[in-house]
């Protein structure tokens, strides 16, 4: 799968109780494997290594998101083992990559779904979507290139993963936007931030660390290896806890 979607809390604590009721065989939900997975409280985040970047080489953060994102793996550096800047390999190519994986047809079985839920009005921001989309639109020739790509995409992230335990960076661009505008090339562009990961399925959090100049919340995102879920919260908790004691370090 491209992306799965988890939950939300206000504090990263709430987040790994509801893991426990997440995680798991039921019997359902056939996307679900049986991996374990570790408590945040068991990691031990003095021998962690951390990587952080600031842009992705795709859409250049504005100067309060990378303030804080830089500001936040200093406040890091004396937690961990090492905490150095240094951006994956081949991540530029998330945003085209993305799109090109879940727009091989257009948007056409997108489409058909809405007609066969009866569903006949769409949404405007829908609809934009479904434009962005169509210039996805290639063969079974075209679709296996981008598979050959997607490949070698997750061989330049397992070997990045290999040398980190986590990697910090934005989740987008900026912050909130008027309702209405994310579909806007270069705004919806700038969430490619999160795309990198649905692209490799590694775990990732966000957790606030900053507010910018007209009062919006900044997150940071944490991502960690395969089935580390543990490994991203507990640094969540980490820069949660020094956001909550020091404002005035990572506070734009």
């Amino acid at each position: 799968m491209v992306w799965q979607i988890g939950p939300m809390a206000r504090r990263v604590e709430d987040l790994w109780t509801m893991m426990r009721f997440l995680v798991g065989m039921d019997g359902t939900d056939r996307t679900v494997v049986p991996v374990p997975c570790g408590d945040p409280a068991e990691v031990p985040v003095r021998d962690l290594r951390v990587a952080y970047f600031t842009d992705n080489g795709i859409v250049a953060p504005d100067a309060e998101t990378r303030s804080v994102v830089a500001a936040a793996a200093k406040a890091l550096a004396s937690e961990v083992r090492s905490v150095e800047e240094c951006r994956p390999a081949g991540i530029d190519e998330s945003y085209d990559l993305e799109m090109k994986m879940i727009g091989p047809d257009g948007g056409d079985g997108l489409r058909a779904y809405l007609k066969d839920i009866g569903s006949t009005r769409i949404h405007p921001l829908l609809e934009a979507w479904l434009t962005k989309l169509e210039s996805c639109r290639t063969g079974v020739a075209g679709f296996a290139d981008d598979w050959a790509s997607l490949d070698r995409f997750r061989d330049r992230m397992y070997a990045f993963g290999n040398r980190f335990d986590a990697v910090l960076s934005p989740v987008a661009s900026r912050p909130a936007v008027p309702h209405g505008m994310s579909v806007d090339d270069e705004i919806f562009r700038g969430y490619s931030y999160t795309m990198t990961y649905n692209l490799c399925g590694w775990p990732a959090a966000v957790v606030r660390c900053g507010t910018s100049k007209n009062g919006l919340p900044i997150g940071v995102q944490i991502a960690a290896n395969p089935w580390r879920e543990d490994v991203a919260l507990a640094i969540a908790q980490v820069l949660e806890m020094n956001a909550d004691q020091e404002l005035g370090l990572i506070h734009v």
